[in-house]
């Protein structure tokens, strides 16, 4: 591969991590009392919570809840990441373990 080429491959990456760090990725509980959206580029973008489950649920409860709810959403971000990276790799001829 030669500079030219990498250099279009190099660019086309930081095209597609700047859309994934654009995209958001939303898990809920079951109960629909705890929400998390996460970007593309692994950041919490909002923790919503229902001020009445909060109000009824202990602590360590809680904690658990949203500790849960925003892995979720990080397990998508990062599943979602990883297609897009694998998918890029194929079209530069590499051959990445995912």
């Amino acid at each position: 591969m030669n500079v030219i080429d990498r250099a279009k491959n190099l660019n086309k990456y930081r095209k597609i991590a700047t859309e994934l760090s654009k995209m958001a990725y939303e898990a809920e509980n079951k109960s629909k009392t705890i929400k998390a959206v996460v970007k593309g580029d692994m950041n919490v973008k909002s923790i919503e919570i229902d001020p009445d489950y909060i109000q009824e649920v202990r602590p360590e409860l809680l904690q658990k809840g949203i500790r849960d709810v925003v892995n979720m959403a990080l397990n998508k971000a990062k599943v979602a990441t990883q297609k897009e990276t694998k998918k890029l790799a194929e079209e530069m001829g590499l051959n990445l373990p995912m």
